[in-house]
């Protein structure tokens, strides 16, 4: 990686969730409903990102295997 992990993740552009739109049209359950899915993709989204991160993080923290 090249890129610095704070220029990376600098603001929420990294985020690969698309922004919750809400719709005025429908109940206030199924809004509810939407913006409730909304929130468990994105959440699922940064574990899954997190995990990632903490993998690179513990691969570049291993020591090189000696020949």
């Amino acid at each position: 990686m090249t890129e610095s992990f704070e220029k990376r993740y600098e603001g929420y552009g990294w985020i690969k969730v698309g922004r919750h739109r809400d719709d005025p049209a429908l109940s206030w359950e199924e809004r509810f409903r939407i913006l409730e899915k909304h929130h468990v993709v994105e959440t699922q989204f940064l574990i899954d990102e997190v995990r990632r991160l903490a993998k690179e993080c513990d691969r570049r923290a291993d020591p090189a295997p000696e020949s």
